[in-house]
């Protein structure tokens, strides 16, 4: 049983815990075990919507949280029906892709 409260998202999306849990760059910060961990209790606990994205903008360096979380999921048995994923998309970093590559992408890189 959850212990995180869950609300719908709008009137008939899905239901999810009223927090959630965002990466930014926090996975690559973590040794692996202890993220897998969190990312099963989060789940376990009733915080299912996750929020990753694809960070490193050009020139800058690259972070891989949205990789490692597609990992963490694998690595914590978390199947992909318990949980949403949001993920980022930017305007001003990658203007030459669309929003649909960029979102493409995004996906891929999070294993869904």
């Amino acid at each position: 049983m959850p212990v995180i409260p869950q609300r719908r998202i709008g009137r008939d999306g899905p239901l999810t815990g009223v927090l959630s849990l965002g990466s930014w760059h926090t996975y690559d910060r973590m040794d692996f075990r202890e993220a897998v961990n969190l990312v099963r209790t989060a789940v376990d606990s009733g915080i299912t919507l996750f929020d990753v994205g694809v960070y490193g903008f050009p020139g800058a360096t690259a972070v891989y949280t949205d990789v490692l979380f597609s990992a963490m999921v694998r690595a914590a048995g978390i199947r992909r029906e318990d949980y949403l994923l949001s993920a980022k998309l930017w305007l001003e970093g990658y203007p030459e892709h669309n929003l649909r590559d960029q979102l493409d992408n995004a996906l891929f890189r999070a294993g869904v």
